[in-house]
């Protein structure tokens, strides 16, 4: 295709299939290199390793976007991998089938977390020690 992202280092979440998947293949072949995360396990490592196979800079990485450490570690990964992160693509989502009224605590749970809350750690992950504090919004008094 292109090299429009020729050097650029991006972490995708939710990129075992999906829109995460076609994200990932558009941006190797735009000539980024790419980290993979995911907690489906199993079609994470099939399709890394297809476009490992294929000639791409890949890498993929376990996770549970819920939880802090994996969320640190997959941007480690880009770090010690590729030497930065460029592009955070936080799309690990989860959807929820039925009528309000008889979702449970624990359905209601797992959906915002992933959605919500995750996509909240993964853009708040410090890539490879950037971020300065004059980066961030000024509080409020």
């Amino acid at each position: 295709m292109g090299n429009r992202l020729e050097g650029k280092v991006a972490l995708i979440t939710g990129a075992a299939g999906g829109v995460g998947l076609a994200t990932a293949e558009r941006f190797v072949q735009e000539g980024a290199s790419v980290v993979l995360g995911d907690s489906q396990v199993d079609l994470l490592d099939r399709e890394s390793a297809r476009l490992a196979a294929a000639g791409f800079r890949v890498r993929a990485v376990a996770m549970d976007v819920t939880r802090t450490d994996d969320v640190k570690r997959a941007v480690a990964v880009c770090c010690s991998e590729f030497g930065r992160m460029d592009i955070l693509f936080a799309n690990a989502g989860i959807g929820y089938v039925g009528a309000i009224v008889d979702t449970s605590d624990d359905d209601w749970d797992r959906v915002m977390g992933v959605n919500a809350k995750g996509g909240g750690f993964s853009a708040v992950a410090r890539p490879c020690g950037s971020f300065s504090s004059r980066t961030r919004p000024a509080a409020r008094s």
